[in-house]
């Protein structure tokens, strides 16, 4: 058989055509260095890891952000530390903001108080009553009509606790706006996402999915300054208050329990 006259590529050559090919493929896509976050030095100040989120800079001056760890760092840094037992109420009336004390309004059935991007942050103290571990959770209403998710920047006595405290995300929930609808080629396409407004309760978490429970907090006996800095999207807050983590049961000891109450599989 003749030779067609045409050399094959080689596997190092191949190599090349493909990192070629995807160097295009993500220029073309529009994605450029200014939109991805580069990796900082183990050590480095947050402040110089991250210079804002979504496009959004961040404002450093409500504290020090030097040598802040993760989330992960900072468990094993309070590893001794036990859990909280009580529950600490923040009432609406003592939540400030930069100009002063927030008026309380009626929402959606609740008394409630604004924060809005006006604001620029609500700040509260507590009064913890014995030193231990509490999760923060709000009972909140992200105002309607936009589809991105509330941020916040939490600050406890001046300091970021840990990076991801930085990105704090506030849930907004949707449902599907009707029936999935069959294109031209046959395939069910997903249908058109209503939002679900509504009051929601969250304690505070990760969203990367690496942290399954909530965040906790270590807390020392006494008074504490709390802020929560806005970063994107307004809502109405009902309800601010430190809780115990909650205890998440095992299979088995969940299994046991059912047995004893003689549900049946």
């Amino acid at each position: 058989m003749k030779s067609s006259g045409v050399k094959r590529p080689t596997h190092r050559c191949a190599r090349g055509l493909a990192l070629l090919l995807t160097t295009a493929l993500v220029v073309g896509n529009g994605i450029s260095n200014s939109s991805i976050t580069a990796q900082a030095d183990a050590g480095d100040a947050l402040k110089d890891k991250y210079t804002g989120f979504e496009g959004i800079e961040i404002d450093w001056k409500y504290g020090s952000s030097d040598e802040t760890s993760d989330y992960a760092g900072y468990l094993k840094t309070h590893a001794d530390v036990a859990k909280g037992t009580n529950t600490i109420e923040v009432p609406l009336t003592n939540i400030s903001s930069e100009d002063g004390k927030l008026k309380t309004e009626e929402y959606e059935g609740r008394t409630a108080i604004f924060s809005g991007k006006e604001s620029e942050y609500l700040q509260f103290t507590v009064d913890v009553p014995e030193t231990g571990m509490y999760e923060l959770v709000l009972d909140y209403y992200l105002v309607p009509g936009e589809s991105d998710r509330g941020k916040r920047i939490l600050y406890i006595d001046g300091e970021i606790p840990f990076e991801e405290c930085s990105g704090i995300t506030i849930f907004r929930y949707f449902r599907d706006a009707g029936e999935p609808v069959v294109n031209s080629v046959g395939d069910e396409t997903r249908p058109a996402q209503e939002e679900i407004p509504g009051w929601r309760t969250q304690a505070l978490e990760d969203t990367t999915g690496l942290y399954v429970q909530p965040f906790t907090f270590a807390l020392e006996k006494g008074t504490h300054t709390i802020q929560l800095i806005y970063n994107k999207m307004d809502m109405y807050i009902s309800g601010i208050r430190f809780e115990a983590p909650r205890e998440v049961k095992s299979y088995e000891e969940v299994y046991a329990e059912y047995q004893a109450n003689g549900y049946k599989e």
